[in-house]
């Protein structure tokens, strides 16, 4: 995973999946937030006091279906992560075809492609993402449609 990229909080309606970390750091969530309605995940808070971790090499998570999740990679250096996914439609291809869109042009990608992306991946993303192209912040929800300049978040969560 790139330096100061991070997927924002997402959920699947369908199957599990797994991240363990083989190199690096990452920043990492899977619980239901006490509100969902906190536009940044790094913020949320669990009923039970659940917050975002730092896991490093040997670090592992696992989401059942219909949990709330992310991950992203604060640090300057790149992250190796082992992921597996049940989810299905081909999911294992999602990243790849984000990465394309991501750095196919100048610019915040059209909207609609996105709604597809995530659409045909069967993805409802809850909060934007980082994405490590001068750190601009990316609204995937459908919601907003934010493209600017914003500073990475590299503290460590607890």
């Amino acid at each position: 995973m790139p330096p100061k990229y991070d997927v924002g909080a997402h959920v699947h309606a369908e199957g599990n999946e797994i991240f363990y970390v083989v190199k690096g750091h990452l920043d990492i969530l899977a619980f239901e937030p006490a509100d969902r309605s906190i536009p940044d995940s790094h913020e949320w808070v669990s009923a039970d006091g659940r917050r975002y971790l730092r896991g490093g090499p040997g670090a592992f998570m696992y989401v059942p279906v219909g949990v709330p999740h992310a991950f992203g990679n604060p640090t300057d250096e790149p992250a190796v992560l082992f992921f597996q996914s049940t989810v299905g439609a081909g999911h294992e291809n999602y990243f790849r075809e984000l990465k394309e869109l991501l750095t196919s042009g100048s610019g915040r990608p059209p909207e609609a492609e996105i709604l597809r992306l995530r659409k045909k991946y069967h993805i409802q993303q809850l909060t934007g993402m980082f994405v490590n192209h001068n750190i601009r912040w990316l609204d995937i929800r459908g919601i907003g449609s934010l493209w600017h300049t914003m500073p990475m978040r590299t503290g460590h969560r607890s």
